[in-house]
Order: C-alpha cells, then structure tokens, then sequence
C-alpha cells in the first residue's frame, strides 16, 4: 500500500496515511483538527526487495 502525505487546509498540520489505491480519493480527516479539508501532496513509492 502506499503512503500519502496530506496538508490540512483549516491547521497546516502535515500528516502521512498509509492507504490502498481504491481509497486515494476518499475524504479524510486531520488528525489535529478533525476538519474534512485536507489535500494529499504527495505519493511515496514503497518497494518490498
């Protein structure tokens, strides 16, 4: 599964979710402030050797 980094709109608070694909698009709460509004910023790759 990969990791997505979100930025909250409402707090600036920057969190990353470990989240199946099918899921990348689904609202999200922050974890700071519980609002709805948080944008992903980013997709990390992760690689199992």
């Amino acid at each position: 599964m990969p990791i997505y980094e979100y930025g909250c709109k409402k707090c600036g608070n920057k969190f990353e979710k470990m989240r199946r694909l099918a899921q990348r698009d689904e609202q999200i709460a922050c974890p700071k402030c519980n609002s709805k509004t948080p944008k992903r910023i980013e997709i990390q790759r992760v690689a199992i050797l």
